[in-house]
């Protein structure tokens, strides 16, 4: 650290949640909700902002969104200071998409890495503008891992294996509503209905349960009729 900030701290001020440097700088570590207000950065760094068990709570989801809106917003707005955030995907309304999706969204520049890359992938996620354009992914096969010497093949699908519904999330950054969405195909009945000449209308019975359902709505049946 030395060796690229050669700056002294202040002897009277050195414990372990905050740091002052005899020049007059700062650094201090708190965490969501805790010590933020009167103080004003140059740099705010979020890191995981959410656990995973957390981020699956709309009050905890909402407690760092207001967190953020509230208190992270206005530390530092004197001097520009810049936010990075930073942190896996563990749902659709985590701080990352809350940032993403709402009207800040455009004021950050998305840098995403999949652990698996997805050619797919918008090109905003792969190739940020600006000046972490360096920082774009620059993987070519689909499917090739982002760090293969640390995380191999046999490491990535024993994670795959044991995040399960989380997976998505958490490796690929593409998070999914815990235990799928909205429609499952493993619960989806699928049926020949050959001929080929045939006009074919579906209606869907949302009431409907196998063997019960609510009989105060009525569904729509399957018509068919040659053409």
């Amino acid at each position: 650290f030395q060796s690229y900030w050669p700056l002294k701290l202040k002897a009277d001020q050195d414990e372990k949640g905050r740091f002052d440097s005899v020049a007059g700088g700062w650094r201090i570590a708190t965490s969501v909700g805790g010590e933020g207000t009167g103080l004003h950065p140059d740099f705010i760094i979020i890191d995981d902002a959410s656990t995973a068990v957390d981020a699956q709570s709309d009050t905890e989801r909402k407690n760092v969104t207001d967190w953020y809106s509230g208190t992270v917003t206005t530390r530092g707005a004197g001097v520009d200071a810049a936010i990075i955030v930073l942190g896996q995907r563990l749902h659709d309304e985590d701080l990352s998409g809350y940032l993403l999706d709402g009207p800040t969204g455009s004021t950050y520049v998305h840098v995403c890495w999949p652990m698996r890359y997805e050619r797919s992938r918008p090109a905003s996620d792969q190739e940020p503008d600006g000046y972490v354009a360096d920082a774009r992914d620059r993987r070519t096969k689909e499917g090739e891992l982002l760090w293969p010497s640390l995380f191999n093949e046999e490491k990535v699908t024993q994670l795959e294996m044991d995040l399960a519904e989380d997976a998505p999330g958490q490796l690929q950054q593409r998070p999914a509503a815990k235990g799928g969405r909205l429609f499952k195909i493993e619960n989806f009945k699928f049926y020949d209905v050959a001929p080929a000449l045939m006009r074919i209308a579906r209606g869907w019975e949302t009431g409907a349960t196998e063997g019960g359902g609510d009989p105060t709505k009525t569904g729509v049946p399957v018509a068919t009729r040659p053409l």
